[in-house]
């Protein structure tokens, strides 16, 4: 959609999200298989930027070159149009917060490789060849 420059209702959401590149997934992997120790443990990980919708469909927009149409829409009609349209499950992935902590995976000594701008570029580069 943001490719084609659809305009898009989310300029008036106000959320936080938790993202995580493939590339920094397999570092944490990559890492947590080689730490001293190595016990069995779960661990929270994403990328060090959690951001709201508006701001991750403006990071895609500048990963593909394409400017970023965001529109207002108040979000009980937003709700209301993923209703009818078939996607109100969709309500809370795209209105809702998920941000998590991951400060017990940074203190295992683990740090983000890419910045979630340089994992998006990555992953359009990717669709692209695909």
């Amino acid at each position: 959609m943001v490719r084609r420059g659809v305009p898009l209702p989310f300029a008036s959401i106000r959320n936080r999200r938790a993202f995580l590149s493939v590339q920094n997934l397999s570092s944490f992997i990559a890492h947590r298989l080689t730490a001293a120790g190595g016990n069995l443990d779960i661990f929270l990980v994403a990328d060090n930027e959690q951001v709201s919708t508006p701001e991750f469909v403006r990071q895609i927009a500048e990963a593909v070159g394409k400017p970023a149409r965001l529109v207002p829409c108040p979000e009980p009609l937003l709700r209301w149009l993923l209703k009818l349209g078939g996607r109100a499950e969709a309500g809370d992935s795209l209105i809702g917060s998920m941000e998590v902590d991951t400060s017990k995976a940074l203190a295992s000594g683990w740090r983000p490789e890419l910045s979630q701008q340089a994992g998006l570029r990555l992953a359009v580069g990717a669709a692209r060849q695909g």
